[in-house]
C-alpha cells in the first residue's frame, strides 16, 4: 500500500493544511472519516497530499486525497471504522484491489496491514473508495478516491459448500411430501440444524431436525420432532434418519 501511494504522487500532488477533517470529501461523495472515531491520543494527522491530473486542459478537481497518520496501534481504530463504515446508511463494502466484494472480515494486526472500503460513486461507473494501509513504522494513510469501476460478487466456486443459510432456505423452500411430510408448506414447521458436519455415504452433510408446532389449546404451542434430516453440501441429496433402527434413507 505505501508503494502505491508513492507513486500515485508523480501524477502531480500537493499539500493541504493538514486540519483533521470530520469527513472525507470528494466531489460530491463523502463519508465519515478516521478523524470523527478516533480517541484522544489515538492517533495525529501529518499530512494532507492531493493529486490532480496535470496534463494540459484536465479538470482541476484533485483525482484523490491521501491523508496520513500517526497511530502507535492502527488495528483497534481501522477495526472501528470498518464497523462505521459497514453500517447500513454509509453502504460500504468491503473489497480487494479488483472491486470484488469480500465475504469474510479481515483479522487485524498493528504491524502491517491494508483494506479496501468501497461504494457506489455519485460519479457514474465509478466507486467511492477508501484505501487504508500502514505499517510498523507507525504510519497510516488513508487514500481517498473515485476510481472507474463497479462493485463485483466474488464468484462461487462448484466444490464451495452452500452455507448454512442456504440450506435452511433450501429446506424450507422444499414440498413437505418430499421429506415424508404433511402439509403444502414446510412453514408449518420449525427447522433447527445441529452445529457440525457428518460424511455419508462421502458426502459432507449437515444435520437439521425439523419439529411440527402442535396447539392442544390457543395459549399451548408444542414443538414435536418429526424428522431428522440430513443434506450434502451440495445440495444434491438428502437423507431422513429411520425413527427404528436409525439408519439414513436417502430422498429422492
Amino acid at each position: 500500500m505505501a508503494c502505491c501511494l508513492a507513486l500515485f504522487c508523480l501524477a502531480g500532488c500537493g499539500k493541504k493544511d493538514a486540519t483533521p477533517p470530520m469527513f472525507y470529501t470528494l466531489g460530491e461523495d463523502t463519508t465519515p472519516s478516521l478523524d470523527q472515531i478516533m480517541e484522544e491520543g489515538e492517533g495525529t494527522l501529518l499530512t494532507i497530499d492531493e493529486m490532480k491530473d496535470v496534463s494540459e486542459g484536465a479538470d482541476s478537481t484533485p483525482l484523490q486525497y491521501t491523508y496520513t497518520y500517526e497511530v502507535p496501534a492502527p488495528a483497534a481504530l481501522v477495526d472501528r471504522y470498518i464497523s462505521e463504515l459497514l453500517k447500513e446508511e454509509h453502504e460500504f463494502v468491503l473489497t480487494d484491489m479488483d472491486h470484488i466484494i469480500l465475504m469474510d472480515r479481515p483479522e487485524l494486526t498493528d504491524r502491517v496491514g491494508e483494506v479496501i472500503l468501497a461504494r457506489e460513486s455519485q460519479v457514474e461507473g465509478h466507486l467511492f473508495q477508501i484505501a487504508i494501509g500502514w505499517s510498523e513504522t507507525g504510519n497510516l494513510s488513508a487514500q481517498v478516491s473515485v476510481p472507474e469501476g463497479a462493485l463485483k460478487e466474488p464468484e462461487k466456486s462448484d466444490d464451495e459448500p452452500a452455507s448454512l443459510d442456504e440450506q435452511m432456505e433450501y429446506i424450507k423452500g422444499l414440498e413437505p411430501a418430499r421429506l415424508g411430510l404433511s402439509g403444502s408448506s414446510m412453514e408449518s414447521y420449525e427447522i433447527f440444524p445441529v452445529e457440525g458436519f457428518i460424511q455419508v455415504n462421502d458426502f459432507s452433510c449437515r444435520r437439521f431436525n425439523v419439529y411440527e408446532i402442535q396447539r392442544p389449546s390457543e395459549t399451548e404451542h408444542v414443538p414435536v420432532i418429526v424428522g431428522t434430516y440430513y443434506l450434502s453440501t451440495d445440495q444434491q441429496h438428502i437423507y431422513r434418519q429411520d425413527t427404528q433402527g436409525g439408519a439414513l434413507i436417502e430422498l429422492g
